[in-house]
């Protein structure tokens, strides 16, 4: 369901001819086996790789760790490193 919904999103851009400014994903790869999770992150780098400004929050640190992007992290709204 996640796929279709980030797809959903990228394909009528593309028609359109217009760049988006910023995705906000809360939790996009929630409750996702692992290899969908990461086909998820590689779509919004994908993204990014056009301009696009994505602002994702997640649980799953690990998941994102490896991917050389800035990350900020919060602990009970706290900012604890940027």
């Amino acid at each position: 369901i996640a796929i279709e919904v980030a797809v959903a999103i990228f394909i009528p851009s593309a028609i359109l001819d217009v760049t988006l400014l910023v995705i906000l994903a809360d939790e996009p790869t929630g409750n996702l086996d692992p290899n969908v999770s990461d086909e998820i992150l590689d779509l919004l780098e994908i993204a990014t790789d056009s301009g696009t400004a994505v602002l994702m929050s997640t649980h799953n640190f690990p998941l994102i760790q490896p991917r050389k992007k800035r990350f900020i992290e919060l602990n009970e709204g706290r900012l604890v490193t940027q």
